[in-house]
C-alpha cells in the first residue's frame, strides 16, 4: 500500500494552475472580450436598451433578476415532475443556460456603457469609444473577480442585473403592440 497525497496527484489539473496560469488567464480574457464585443456589435440596440434599463432602475432590475434566476429552475423542475412536460423542460433548461450566458455578457456590456457615460470624451469616434469602454468594463470585471470576497459578489451582481434587464426587456417588448 502506497499512500499518496491527494493534492499532489491533481496538482496540474485545472484551467488556471501552475503551467498555464498566465496564458490561460490571458486566453480567457481575450475570449471574454471577443464574446462581449460580438454581442454588442450584433445587438447594438438591444444592448443599449438593456444597459439603460440597468442604469435607470438598478434595484428593480436586480430584484427581477433574482426572481428569474430562482423561478425558472422551479418551473423546469415542475415540468420534469409531470410526465408530459419533460420535453418542454429540456428545451427550457437549454434556454435557461443560454439566458445565463447572455445575461453575463449583457451585464458586462452595461458596465462598459456605464463607464462610457461617466466619461464624456469626444476625442475618438462614437463606435470606437463604445468598444473601448466595453473593453475596459471587461478588464474591470476580470480584475474585480480576482479579489477573494468581492469578486464572486461582483460577478453575481453583474449576472443578476444582466438577467433582470434582459428579462425585463423581453417582457416589455412582448407587451408592446406590434
Amino acid at each position: 500500500i502506497i499512500e499518496e497525497d491527494f493534492a499532489e496527484r491533481f496538482e496540474g489539473i485545472g484551467p488556471f494552475r501552475d503551467s498555464d496560469g498566465v496564458a490561460g488567464a490571458i486566453f480567457s480574457a481575450i475570449a471574454l472580450v471577443a464574446a462581449v464585443f460580438t454581442v454588442f456589435l450584433v445587438f447594438p440596440g438591444f444592448s443599449g436598451s438593456v444597459a439603460s434599463r440597468i442604469r435607470s432602475t438598478p434595484l428593480r432590475t436586480l430584484a427581477f433578476g433574482i426572481v428569474v434566476i430562482a423561478g425558472i429552475p422551479l418551473v423546469i423542475l415542475l415540468l420534469f415532475i409531470s410526465r408530459i412536460g419533460w420535453i418542454v423542460a429540456l428545451g427550457m433548461l437549454f434556454g435557461y443556460f443560454v439566458l445565463l450566458l447572455c445575461a453575463m455578457l449583457f451585464g458586462i456590456v452595461s458596465v462598459g456603457k456605464l463607464g462610457l457615460d461617466l466619461s464624456k470624451k469626444d476625442e475618438i469616434g462614437r463606435r470606437s469609444r463604445q468598444l473601448l469602454a466595453i473593453g475596459l468594463g471587461v478588464v474591470l470585471i476580470l480584475l474585480l473577480a480576482q479579489i477573494p470576497v468581492l469578486g464572486p459578489i461582483t460577478i453575481l451582481l453583474v449576472l443578476l442585473s444582466g438577467l433582470g434587464a434582459i428579462s425585463g426587456e423581453f417582457l416589455q417588448r412582448y407587451r408592446q403592440p406590434a
